[in-house]
């Protein structure tokens, strides 16, 4: 059942940077953006859903959320991602990225949302032309934090029409699996006030993996996907299907003791 679906004015909301330590000359140690969590609540519970590639950074850094203003904190949790095996298999398998992480008993700014089941689109393929919206914390946009002070991170949201289902295998893509969208890095913006309209550049996209990817529909945007790559030379952004994340989440909660 369909709960609500979010505005375009909304979509920010529902995800927020993961950053890492960074030296910044010694002592002083600072934070950078490196990626983006997408928030979602099932049966109760709160999970990170981002790319599994993302998630494996645990293995040598900390991943760091904003827990206000002024302050980030450390996730120590599991994390669970799909396979990192697929990622020597040959193509679409390989590109499957997502990993989900329980979030147990966090504070986290009381600025982000977390989405609902009756938010996701969970079956069907996405024809050509459908308009899908990408948002994330470009590391590019945002400067090193320095001793967790002003956490207020900039973020952005860019749309473009979906690919043409025939042109996925191109990509090494699955239409059952993933999610893709045109991407042009240079664009033109018409001014509201003055109807004039002038050519401008998106900013670099590293940092945005993990990244909702939103489907506009006839009530508003529902999420389908997480941003798994963003490769400029095929001037595309793909996402794994959020219905592989919400599968992982109900395995993981009926795995509990």
């Amino acid at each position: 059942m369909i709960l609500y679906y979010p505005k375009l004015d909304d979509l920010y909301l529902y995800c927020c940077p993961l950053m890492a330590p960074r030296e910044i000359g010694k002592p002083a140690t600072g934070l950078e953006i490196i990626a983006t969590a997408t928030l979602l609540q099932i049966e109760g519970n709160r999970f990170f859903v981002t790319a599994g590639h993302v998630a494996d950074l645990t293995d040598v850094t900390h991943l760091l959320y904003p827990k206000s203003d002024t302050e980030a904190a450390a996730f120590l949790g599991q994390r669970y991602r799909t396979n990192p095996e697929l990622r020597g298999l040959p193509p679409p398998a390989c590109n499957i990225d997502i990993a989900i992480l329980p979030l147990e008993d966090i504070e986290i700014h009381p600025r982000y949302r977390f989405l609902g089941e009756g938010q996701l689109i969970t079956n069907g393929d996405f024809h050509e032309g459908i308009q899908c919206v990408a948002a994330g914390y470009p590391s590019g946009i945002n400067r090193t934090i320095r001793n967790n002070i002003d956490v207020k991170p900039k973020q952005i949201a860019f749309q473009f029409p979906t690919i043409e289902p025939d042109r996925y295998r191109e990509y090494d893509l699955d239409t059952s699996m993933h999610l893709a969208m045109k991407y042009e890095r240079e664009v033109t913006r018409t001014d509201p006030k003055s109807g004039k309209s002038q050519k401008t550049k998106l900013p670099k996209l590293k940092g945005i993996s993990g990244g909702p990817m939103w489907i506009r529909t006839s009530n508003g945007y529902a999420l389908a996907a997480i941003v798994s790559d963003h490769p400029t030379e095929k001037r595309i952004v793909f996402g794994t299907k959020i219905d592989l994340a919400r599968k992982m989440i109900y395995q993981h909660l009926r795995s509990r003791p």
